[in-house]
């Protein structure tokens, strides 16, 4: 059976373990980010993102962790679903069908930073809740981001 990004977040998202009071911040994803974005630029892409991939190591805090993009949208990593990694991010709709990575990673590459809005099920209440992601350039053709539940 083929994966598709959908079912492949949706499952990852409702498979996780997180408890409410477990929720990520707004500045607990922003610190995650920046700590990512001193990493990458310390030890290089492919050791940091080798890094980011452990889903127990220290760039996964509760139900806040990274996926990165490039900028042909193709996914270059997905700490919760590692098979997305190669895929288009073309195709990733929320829960309203609004593709959101491309939009993610087109304006952090423009800007440095992005901020976007989706809607998505929250892991805690198995609920479609509004999710903020937090988008930075992490090279000339790459942006990683973190996202959080409102």
């Amino acid at each position: 059976m083929k994966l598709t990004i959908v079912a492949a977040l949706a499952a990852a998202v409702l498979s996780s373990p997180v408890l409410a009071a477990d929720k990520g911040t707004p500045d607990e994803a922003k610190a995650l980010l920046t700590k990512a974005l001193a990493h990458y630029k310390e030890v290089g892409r492919e050791a940091a993102l080798k890094d980011f991939a452990n889903k127990s190591g220290p760039y996964v805090d509760r139900d806040l962790y990274l996926w990165c993009m490039n900028k042909d949208h193709i996914i270059t990593l997905h700490t919760m679903v590692p098979p997305l990694i190669g895929k288009s991010g073309d195709t990733a709709k929320d829960a309203e069908g609004k593709v959101f990575s491309p939009q993610v990673t087109d304006e952090a590459l423009a800007k440095g930073v992005a901020t976007v809005d989706y809607k998505f099920s929250n892991p805690v209440t198995k609920q479609i809740e509004a999710k903020t992601a937090l988008a930075q350039k992490f090279a000339e053709d790459e942006v990683c981001a973190v996202g959080y539940y409102k």
